[in-house]
């Protein structure tokens, strides 16, 4: 039933690009309501309402593109995009609804202010799973098992149906962990989803298909860190994971990372993934001086000296950072306050190779500079 609804979706959009509303208009039910975020007179109440108002969106090009689909049971979450939803204020130009569909037929549509709260109407989010995906006891694979190498290869490869069709048939992997005993770790299946590389196709409904079937989003990795999925997603700059663990509830400041064991903007910021960091920023991770250095945020760094005078290393260690991000005006300000340009940190870099490693070839010759006029440690 999923699978269809998902599917019906897919044309019904199809077929609003198209302007076919006759085939829009022969599966929606007659009473059909299309409900708004809040309640208004935008509301419809019957299908002739629905129908004007997307004519009027198809006419003035509101919704061009169709972002993700999730089928859960009668309910299916989507997600579309185009000038519309930007002009509405909603942030990124993406709009949200859940649509519920009876025997084939379209029965109400439901708008959502953000992608959490139309996951959540979708029983997508934690704590509201959908009834239609059963749960089960947590397992232990053993990651050369058959069942752990066709979940893994789903995941990377495959699709979030075949997803979905997995967790029905094997309720107990929504909690397993894939087990490595010889090298002393285990993960979970969230974390194979924001695995090195990332970017897995999918992977925003393959996270909420885990998440609905009752994967922890916080779940730890166990071995040499203790790291959450929303880490392995800034480290592989992977938006999509990223946007919807934290839609799904992800702690955005859980620490463990292999960063000096910090929050995820430290794994984004020191690998240098920097579309991660600033949509980390965005969505309100907290930084330290070192990381608020790196992304050129010069109030906090100011803010950072003043609250708490750093120790030479952290000086010197902030200045690098920024460096390696690329910024020039918190390189001035920290080199203002003494920190030593000649310092030779991560990498066993000084901060002039950090930036030309980065690509700052400017901010390197001026760094080298500089560390030229700097005096002698003797």
């Amino acid at each position: 039933m999923t699978d269809r609804n998902d599917a019906l979706v897919r044309s019904l959009f199809d077929a609003f690009l198209r302007g076919d509303f006759d085939a829009l208009s022969g599966v929606m039910d007659p009473e059909l309501e299309w409900l708004c975020s809040e309640p208004g007179d935008w509301d419809c109440h019957d299908r002739d309402e629905v129908l004007a108002r997307l004519r009027e969106r198809h006419e003035g090009g509101m919704v061009t593109g169709l972002n993700d689909v999730v089928a859960v049971d009668d309910r299916v979450f989507v997600e579309v995009t185009g000038p519309g939803p930007s002009q509405w204020g909603l942030p990124g130009g993406t709009a949200y609804l859940v649509v519920t569909v009876r025997d084939a037929r379209i029965v109400r549509m439901q708008d959502h202010t953000n992608r959490a709260a139309a996951l959540a109407g979708a029983g997508l989010a934690p704590g509201a799973p959908s009834d239609s995906e059963p749960r089960g006891d947590a397992a232990t694979l053993d990651p050369d098992a058959p069942l752990a190498r066709r979940v893994t290869e789903v995941i990377r490869s495959g699709d979030a149906a075949s997803l979905q069709v997995l967790l029905r048939e094997h309720p107990e992997l929504a909690g397993a962990r894939i087990s490595d005993p010889e090298r002393g770790q285990s993960r979970t299946l969230l974390h194979v989803v924001t695995d090195w590389p990332g970017h897995v196709p999918e992977a925003g409904a393959k996270i909420a298909a885990l998440v609905a079937a009752g994967a922890d989003v916080n779940a730890r990795f166990s071995g040499a860190h203790t790291e959450t999925p929303l880490h392995w997603a800034a480290s592989g700059d992977d938006l999509e994971a990223l946007d919807t663990l934290l839609d799904a509830g992800a702690d955005i400041e859980a620490d463990g990372a292999v960063i000096a064991g910090g929050t995820p903007i430290a794994d984004a910021v020191a690998f240098g993934q920097w579309a991660a960091a600033r949509r980390l920023l965005e969505r309100g991770a907290r930084t330290n001086l070192w990381q608020a250095a790196a992304l050129g945020l010069v109030d906090r760094v100011r803010e950072e000296l003043a609250r708490n005078p750093p120790a030479q290393g952290d000086l010197d260690n902030a200045l690098w950072c920024a460096a390696h991000g690329g910024q020039r005006k918190t390189s001035e300000l920290l080199l203002g306050r003494g920190a030593d340009p000649a310092w030779v940190g991560h990498d066993k870099l000084t901060a002039a190779e950090a930036a030309h490693r980065s690509g700052a070839h400017g901010l390197a010759e001026w760094l080298g500079e500089q560390a030229g006029s700097a005096p002698s440690a003797d």
